[in-house]
């Protein structure tokens, strides 16, 4: 109790005025919407991200893939080959963002506990697997270059410059 006046009668009166000022005291709402936008802005990054790491996986691999075509590895073999890559680089992407996620939003909680904000702020296990597709599609269509750009691949011009 400061000065007579209630924490109750306080916290009446904030609400009050932030509705008079703002026209809703929903801030747990706008908290969330916030997060949720950083968490998009955090996907696109990491999606552009896991595009150019599979791409310099394949730039960096190139006298690999121009060696074991050269003693037998078909176009069929060297596509499904990139292809496996690209799914395991999702796979392993989707499960490494969601332990981190987690931990984070957990860590995020107890700071929130800690400053008297008791805000929970859980991770939906339920968006992995929406995840997991969303990543998939991505990565499979920037695929589609790496793809092409094997197509065109000589072995002899590869190997003449290595």
């Amino acid at each position: 109790m400061i000065s007579g006046v209630s924490q109750s009668d306080l916290k009446k009166a904030f609400k009050i005025w932030y509705k008079k000022k703002y026209g809703s005291y929903d801030i747990n709402k706008d908290g969330i919407y916030l997060l949720n936008i950083f968490s998009i802005l955090a996907i696109i990054i990491s999606a552009i991200g896991v595009i150019n790491n599979l791409i310099i996986c394949f730039i960096q691999r190139k006298k690999s893939v121009v060696v074991l075509s050269s003693v037998g590895l078909t176009l069929g073999q060297r596509r499904r080959m990139i292809i496996l890559e690209s799914v395991m680089i999702v796979i392993w992407s989707v499960g490494i963002v969601s332990i981190f996620a987690a931990g984070c939003l957990r860590m995020l909680t107890e700071v929130l506990i800690y400053i008297r904000m008791p805000f929970e702020v859980p991770f939906n296990y339920q968006y992995i697997p929406l995840m997991l597709v969303t990543s998939l599609i991505i990565i499979l269509i920037a695929t589609i270059p790496v793809l092409i750009k094997s197509n065109k691949m000589s072995i002899i011009e590869e190997i003449k410059y290595e």
